[in-house]
């Protein structure tokens, strides 16, 4: 049975990872994943939670330290000496190969079963519930000081989108998604991008 999307987010859902871990198996399933003449015929497994925080694990050190390819970083060192690493082989296990392919294809944050909305009420509906979370618990983590800043932030991105937004020929920043955001002392406190429509709650 199809859901709907919580467009406005009543800022109470608990975000969970073992909620990506269900969306990505239901989307393998719906592909037949592991089946004789379907993708990754007899190497398919379902995901754990503990599978999916692996994978964010790799791409967060990734995100620190870039690689050629993501894959190189779950080598380990005498099998990839430039870029592997001991630590996350031993973590991603033998299967790291299947393991990678498999999110690729299939991972998901967001309810394969959900009706989406239309763009104008929530243009950013894949991953609408993660920022609702971000809004909710960055609040629980930070206690506001006395004096705080309102301005403009801009989420880097590559590829192409409609609302991509260029910063101008003379910054190097490049484009990306706009936000206006309340932070302190360099914690963002609180966010709201500038294509999503005005929060009349």
């Amino acid at each position: 049975m199809s859901v709907k999307a919580n467009v406005n987010g009543d800022k109470t859902w608990k975000f969970a990872v073992s909620n990506w871990a269900e969306y990505t198996n239901t989307k393998a399933k719906l592909s037949n994943a592991g089946k004789e003449g379907y993708i990754f015929a007899g190497v398919y497994r379902d995901f754990e939670s503990e599978d999916i925080m692996k994978m964010m694990g790799v791409y967060m050190i990734d995100g620190l330290a870039p690689s050629p390819r993501l894959i190189h970083k779950m080598q380990p060192w005498s099998k990839q000496w430039m870029n592997g690493n001991d630590f996350i082989a031993e973590c991603m296990g033998s299967q790291y190969e299947q393991t990678y392919y498999s999110v690729r294809h299939f991972f998901g944050c967001q309810d394969p079963f959900l009706i989406p909305p239309t763009k104008e009420k929530c243009p950013s509906v894949k991953v609408d519930e993660f920022f609702h979370w971000y809004r909710h618990v960055w609040k629980v983590a930070w206690v506001l000081g006395q004096k705080v800043s309102i301005d403009k932030q801009m989420c880097k991105m590559q590829g192409r989108s409609e609302y991509k937004t260029r910063c101008g020929k003379y910054k190097r920043l490049g484009g990306g998604i706009q936000a206006d955001c309340i932070a302190d002392d360099g914690f963002i406190y609180d966010f709201y991008f500038h294509n999503e429509p005005p929060d009349m709650m």
